[in-house]
C-alpha cells in the first residue's frame, strides 16, 4: 500500500503543486470557494487512474505482491487527504473571520459541511463506474455525474444563501455521504478485479 502510495504521489509530481495551489486561493479568506474546492478531491482519483490506464499499470500490477484493493484504496486514501488539508485551510479561514462575522460562521460550516457530504457522495458514485467500465467508456457517464453534482451545488448555493441548513441536516448529509464512500470502495475495489479478469 505505501509503494502505490507513493507511485501515485510521483505521477501527481507535476500537478500536486497546483492543486495545493487552488486550496490556497479558494479556501483562505476572501477566497469564497472553500465549498467548491472540495470537489476537486474527485480529481485527484480520476487523473490518478487515467495515467494508470496510458501507463498501462494494470499489466504490472499483476507481477507485484499487491493487490487490486489496495491500487483502489490508495486512490481514495489520497482524494481523502486532498479532503482534508481543504478542511485545515477552511477551518484556519474561519478562525480569521471569525472575529470580522461572527454571525456568518453558523452558515460557513454548515455549506462546508454539505458540500462536503455532496463530494464524498459524488467520488462514491464515479469511481465504481471509472472502475467498472476504464476512463473511456466511463467517461461520458461521469461528466453526466458531474453536471448533476454541479447542479446541486448550484442549487444548494442559491437556497444557503436565503435560507441557512438546519443544523440536524449536516450530520446527517455527512453521515450519508461517508457511508455511501465506504461502501463505494471495496465497490470499486470489485469491480476493478473484475475487468482486469475479464
Amino acid at each position: 500500500m505505501k509503494g502505490l502510495l507513493l507511485k501515485d504521489l510521483y505521477a501527481m509530481r507535476r500537478s500536486l503543486p497546483v492543486f495545493l495551489l487552488l486550496i490556497v486561493v479558494f479556501a483562505a479568506p476572501g477566497g469564497g470557494g472553500a465549498s467548491f474546492i472540495l470537489f476537486y478531491a474527485i480529481v485527484i482519483p480520476i487523473n490518478l487512474i487515467s495515467i494508470d490506464e496510458r501507463d498501462r499499470f494494470d499489466g504490472l500490477l499483476m507481477a507485484l505482491p499487491a493487490h487490486g484493493a489496495a491500487l483502489v484504496a490508495s486512490k481514495y486514501i489520497l482524494s481523502y487527504g486532498y479532503m482534508c488539508v481543504t478542511l485545515l485551510v477552511a477551518a484556519a479561514r474561519g478562525a480569521l473571520s471569525q472575529s470580522l462575522l461572527p454571525g456568518a460562521q453558523q452558515t460557513y460550516w454548515a455549506n462546508i459541511g454539505v458540500s462536503l457530504a455532496l463530494a464524498l457522495a459524488m467520488e462514491a458514485v464515479i469511481l465504481p463506474i471509472l472502475y467498472r467500465f476504464g476512463m473511456e467508456r466511463g467517461r461520458p457517464l461521469c461528466v453526466l455525474a458531474i453536471l448533476v453534482a454541479a447542479a446541486l451545488l448550484g442549487a444548494l448555493s442559491g437556497l444557503t444563501s436565503e435560507i441557512p441548513p438546519a443544523p440536524a441536516l449536516v450530520p446527517a448529509a455527512l453521515a450519508v455521504g461517508a457511508l455511501l464512500n465506504a461502501a463505494s470502495m471495496p465497490l470499486s475495489a470489485r469491480l476493478y478485479e473484475r475487468r482486469m479478469t475479464a
